[in-house]
């Protein structure tokens, strides 16, 4: 997308990434993945621009937050996995390009979830591909593939959605770009507590891994992944030095990269002036991954973060 700027700063909000099921506080033995935080770009006087959080998912006997049927997936940026369907026809998928938790349209930020079924949860969609869906008792769906981007100067995927995890099965995969693993069943884990979704990556707004339940309440989803957001621009002056200040500052041969996994604010300075052409990529954070509460049941992966990129005139300070 093209557009103009031309506020003095801009504050940057990085998205959480979602807890995963039972591991906020005091949440207990809790079923269902958080959404993921949105990131935003925010323009004093004008539009945001905003990435969605992540759709976190649920597990057997989780709330519905929203969809028909227990065990459906969280919409978000990209869409969360549904985990054990209690229903004939599966576990509904978290949708994606949603505002996350809502059915509100936010276009071309991520994929749906997968639909749980044949007994084991989905995995989340990604940034690039929709959410794998099990195929059998002993299978889980995958998460889904993020997308790279070269704004650092190299291939970076990014936003991968968490990976599902089956009823009796070993770990399903995480989607490129950070996605959390779907932890696997009982005989295929050295222990039978604590069994736990892998994490996504930081910084990369990708999805938690769904979580494994024996019966004892123990299991936990991961956490997702927090949002990121880049900003580049073309280096003014024969040696490399900063036009703005913010985030964390690199330099390639042609252009000035500023970095943010932390909020804080970007802000143009004296040597901007008149104007610049900036390419941005904003990622929400990664939705948590579910789990369950009844003995070999399964939870969905989270969804990654929506994932949004623009080239964008920016005015400096008058």
């Amino acid at each position: 997308s093209q557009l103009t700027l031309s506020a003095a700063t801009y504050p940057i909000t990085i998205g959480a990434g979602g807890f995963g099921a039972g591991q906020a506080p005091g949440d207990g033995s809790g079923t269902y993945g958080r959404a993921g935080g949105t990131s935003t770009f925010t323009n004093p006087g004008g539009t945001p621009i905003v990435s969605e959080g992540g759709g976190g998912t649920v597990g057997y006997q989780g709330p519905q937050h929203p969809g028909p049927g227990e065990g459906a997936g969280m919409p978000g940026g990209s869409g969360g996995g549904g985990g054990y369907p209690s229903l004939p026809t599966g576990a509904v998928a978290g949708e994606g390009n949603k505002q996350m938790g809502s059915t509100t349209a936010k276009p071309n930020q991520g994929y749906d979830g997968g639909t749980g079924q044949n007994a084991g949860g989905a995995g989340g969609g990604g940034a690039g591909a929709v959410g794998g869906s099990p195929t059998g008792p002993t299978d889980a769906g995958d998460g889904g593939d993020g997308k790279a981007s070269t704004i650092t100067g190299t291939s970076i995927t990014r936003a991968g959605g968490g990976g599902g995890s089956p009823y009796d099965g070993p770990n399903s995969t995480g989607g490129a770009g950070g996605g959390g693993f779907g932890c696997g069943a009982g005989p295929h884990q050295p222990t039978v507590t604590g069994r736990a979704g892998g994490d996504g990556m930081p910084g990369m707004g990708a999805g938690g891994g769904g979580g494994w339940d024996n019966g004892s309440h123990s299991s936990r989803g991961g956490n997702g992944g927090g949002g990121f957001i880049a900003l580049r621009y073309r280096i003014g002056s024969a040696t490399a030095t900063a036009r703005a200040t913010g985030g964390q500052i690199y330099f390639s041969p042609t252009h000035t990269l500023h970095a943010f996994t932390a909020s804080d604010t970007f802000a143009p300075g004296p040597t901007w002036q008149p104007t610049a052409t900036v390419e941005m990529i904003v990622i929400g954070g990664g939705g948590g991954g579910g789990s369950d509460v009844g003995p070999g049941a399964s939870g969905g992966g989270g969804g990654a973060g929506g994932y949004r990129t623009f080239s964008t005139t920016v005015a400096g300070p008058t």
